[in-house]
C-alpha cells in the first residue's frame, strides 16, 4: 500500500550497536532476544515484552534519533526454531534489525498500527503484538517537548 509506506521508513540500527557491551563469553541463546536488545542499544525503551512460554513472539517499542520505532519477532526453544540461537547474535543483529519500522511522529505509528493487519507471526496464538504496541504508544509521554527535541 502506498499510503501505508508513506507513514514510515525502515531504519538500519546496526550503526547503533554497542558491541563492547555484549556478552561474547556466554553469548545469547533462544529466548534472549529482549535481553540482547537491551544490552546492544542505549535507546529510550518504551515497551519490551515477550510472550511467555518456551516459544512465541516478542515486541520492542523505542525512540531513537527523533524516530518512534517498532520491532517484533519470534523466539523458539532451540537452535532449530530460534533464529538468534541458530545464527548467533552478531548475524541476528545485522540481519534482523534492518527491518525496524521508524516513524517521524508517534501519531503516525499509532495510525499505522490501527490500520494495518495484525503483526502476529502465529495466527493461532492469543498474543497480539499490535495491541501491545498500541497500548504502549498511547500511554507513553515524554517529559519534554518531542517536537523541540530538547530535554
Amino acid at each position: 500500500m502506498s499510503s501505508e509506506k508513506s507513514l514510515y521508513d525502515f531504519i538500519d540500527l546496526t550503526p547503533y550497536i554497542r558491541w563492547n557491551n555484549l556478552s561474547s563469553a556466554d553469548g545469547y541463546y533462544a529466548g534472549d532476544e529482549l535481553m540482547l536488545l537491551r544490552d546492544a542499544f542505549d535507546f529510550t525503551w518504551i515497551a519490551m515484552e515477550m510472550e511467555s512460554g518456551y516459544q512465541g513472539e516478542w515486541i520492542a517499542v523505542f525512540y531513537v534519533d527523533n524516530k518512534w520505532c517498532l520491532a517484533n519477532g519470534y523466539f523458539g526453544s532451540c537452535s532449530g526454531c530460534d533464529a538468534l540461537e541458530a545464527e548467533g547474535y552478531e548475524v541476528w543483529l545485522g540481519n534482523y534489525l534492518k527491518n525496524v519500522r521508524a516513524f517521524g511522529k508517534k501519531e503516525d505509528a499509532i495510525e499505522w498500527l490501527e490500520t494495518t493487519d495484525d503483526l502476529a507471526y502465529e495466527t493461532y496464538s492469543s498474543y497480539r503484538p499490535k495491541e501491545v504496541m498500541l497500548r504502549a504508544l498511547k500511554l507513553f509521554h515524554f517529559p519534554f517537548n518531542e517536537e523541540a527535541g530538547s530535554g
